[in-house]
């Protein structure tokens, strides 16, 4: 890219909150695994959406941290690819509280957070520049 303008501040906020979402994500995953081989080896049942679940944050975690990382060189798909990860983000958090887990209201403002900066003029320009290459 040529425009070698700075990362605005917001964004350098936004991309630290894709750190922390991304490793607290792959924690949970671990804790997820840890519970259901806790459960099989006690002959419990695992409803198969458990499964179901790793997966997706698992996929999640690892679109966050290959999205974060490539922050700097502004890839086309990477604004819109954070924002789709947001929501999909704030929907299993809001699903998560209504459950009762009153610590997911962390994760939900988090990703909230990421949102409002993805939207911010600033960062839009910054993230997809106008194509001024003459025809």
């Amino acid at each position: 890219m040529s425009d070698s303008s700075p990362m605005p501040g917001q964004l350098k906020m936004a991309r630290s909150v894709l750190y922390v979402q991304s490793v607290v994500n792959a924690l949970s995953v671990g804790l997820m695994v840890c519970t259901i081989a806790s459960r099989i080896g006690h002959e419990q049942l695992v409803r198969p959406g458990a499964y179901f679940l790793i997966a997706l944050s698992v996929l999640i975690s690892v679109l966050l941290l290959v999205s974060t990382v490539r922050l700097e060189s502004r890839p086309p798909w990477l604004r819109s690819t954070v924002i789709f990860l947001e929501i999909v983000v704030v929907i299993a958090q809001l699903v998560v509280v209504l459950i009762g887990t009153v610590l997911a209201v962390a994760g939900l403002v988090l990703a909230a957070i990421v949102l409002v900066v993805m939207t911010r003029k600033q960062v839009v320009t910054w993230l997809d520049p106008p194509d001024d290459a003459p025809e």
